[in-house]
């Protein structure tokens, strides 16, 4: 009888990594067809308890042993509210998360950049996973170079080539520039688009990168002596970036929501979440990682 438990314990579990794996190739191809209508209602279905299924879509695969901080960040959160939602995880690129929110009540995206534009179509969390200081310049042997740069002279006059990534959000108004820039920058679109950019980058491929300094640093797959490194302030992006959960314009979505904020509000996960973040980068930005995090807290309050 016991022998009997486990077997049929085990095909569950198989039957679900395959419906999981199906629902990843829904994901991508992003086409309500009969299969991945069915598909979802089964794995609403099945959820224990009746609980409502939120599937997360990230465009970060890391290693168990390197898991990047928005992510880190988002397993703590969900920890907590295991007894209210299931959750399931699915990967997909930048573009393609965004299209899947729109076409599905129950996705929710994470490390998202709050914009109007986008609000239009999903809700996001009232605060913050993660603030990042801004987006840097990344370049090689470039003493000469002052540490407050513009984009577009350095593109236009000096003729650098520098990489991007298609759809990413780099705040606000560097967003704005990127856009206006298009036809002089590189911009790479696709699935670890971003590391295939770090990595184009330390080949010489591209004279500068924008991304964040810690994000860089952190990337054991870059052996390169950070002597040769410099890291410049772009004019346009001189405020911190915050990431926030962002979820389905819909009743579900809703839902996870409210309840994401009820966690995120409590002084004790905003205490472990500045923790979390400082420790990512040099201890010069760790009174500034606090203040931005207070900042989204303490906004709205006397």
């Amino acid at each position: 009888m016991q022998i009997e438990k486990k077997v049929i314990h085990l095909i569950k579990a198989q039957l679900w990594t395959i419906k999981k794996a199906l629902l990843t190739l829904c994901i991508h191809s992003c086409s309500l067809s009969l299969l991945c209508i069915t598909l979802m209602v089964s794995l609403q279905l099945s959820a224990k308890n009746s609980k409502q299924e939120i599937i997360i879509v990230s465009d970060s695969r890391s290693p168990a042993s390197a898991i990047d901080l928005a992510t880190q960040s988002l397993y703590s959160i969900q920890e907590q509210l295991k007894d209210n939602l299931t959750f399931n995880e699915v990967f997909s690129t930048h573009r393609r998360a965004w299209r899947v929110l729109i076409a599905r009540p129950n996705i929710c995206i994470y490390n998202k950049v709050k914009n109007a534009d986008r609000e239009r179509f999903s809700i996001y969390t009232k605060y913050p996973l993660v603030v990042f200081p801004p987006n840097r310049l990344i370049t090689f042997d470039s003493p000469n170079l002052s540490y407050n740069v513009s984009l577009t002279k350095l593109v236009k006059e000096q003729k650098l080539k520098v990489g991007v990534v298609a759809g990413r959000s780099y705040g606000n108004k560097l967003d704005e520039e990127i856009d206006e820039l298009q036809p002089y920058l590189i911009i790479l679109p696709g699935y670890l688009s971003a590391q295939r950019l770090r990595r184009m980058f330390i080949q010489e491929k591209l004279d500068a990168i924008i991304e964040y300094s810690a994000v860089f640093l952190a990337d054991t797959n870059l052996d390169i002596p950070s002597e040769r490194l410099s890291f410049h302030q772009l004019d346009t992006a001189t405020e911190f970036v915050s990431g926030y959960i962002a979820c389905s314009k819909s009743a579900v979505g809703e839902n996870a929501i409210n309840l994401f904020n009820k966690v995120l509000q409590t002084e004790e996960n905003q205490k472990n979440l500045i923790k979390m973040n400082q420790k990512e980068f040099p201890k010069t930005e760790h009174k500034a990682i606090e203040e931005a995090f207070n900042k989204h807290h303490n906004h709205g309050k006397p």
